[in-house]
């Protein structure tokens, strides 16, 4: 049998970690473009609450989202030159975020919600980054931290830069779990 003590010890925890995570979601909405700000009701698949909100992580997508705001102009190839300033812009600041797996990952899987939220609110440039951002996350982890793939395939990440609407779709719905973007694939798809 359980005592209330720790009962109450579990549920103050709870009641902690809640609040660090709603704290964490309004410092990120905070930084995000005001195009794709909005009261987040799905995170897609991303967990928020993985990392303390002070962690370098947190820091991490903060500043590739203030880059890709700096660098916000609609076409192609500014939307590669964002990701290219932030990827070139983190790996000064955050090595020991790009040495972790495991923080890549859940970097990449916060650039899909961010590019999931994007799309639903038709900000294609910021979508653009954030998809070629997250794929070349993944890459890097498969190439550097796994070995599971010999290079880079940069050719991919141009892809998903310079993708039109339907395929920056496809790609989103299939890394995200929840039906987010059923509506919008089935729209484009016909």
């Amino acid at each position: 049998m359980v005592s209330r003590k720790k009962l109450k010890g579990k549920a103050r925890k709870k009641a902690a970690k809640t609040e660090a995570a709603a704290a964490g979601e309004r410092d990120l909405a905070l930084s995000l473009p005001t195009q794709i700000r909005r009261p987040r009701e799905c995170t897609h698949g991303w967990d928020v609450t993985e990392y303390p909100v002070d962690h370098d992580c947190h820091k991490f997508i903060k500043e590739v989202v203030r880059i890709f705001d700096e660098c916000k102009v609609s076409g192609g190839i500014i939307a590669g030159l964002a990701v290219d300033k932030a990827l070139s812009f983190t790996r000064d600041i955050f090595p020991d975020v790009w040495n972790n797996s495991a923080c890549l990952e859940w970097i990449s899987s916060a650039f899909v919600t961010l590019g999931t939220d994007a799309i639903i609110n038709k900000a294609f440039f910021f979508c653009a980054a954030a998809m070629g951002f997250s794929e070349h996350l993944n890459q890097y982890v498969a190439c550097h931290h796994m070995g599971s793939q010999p290079l880079m395939y940069v050719a991919k990440i141009i892809d998903l830069i310079w993708a039109e609407e339907r395929r920056a779709i496809s790609y989103l719905k299939k890394r995200i779990p929840c039906k987010c973007l059923n509506e919008k694939y089935k729209a484009v798809k016909s």
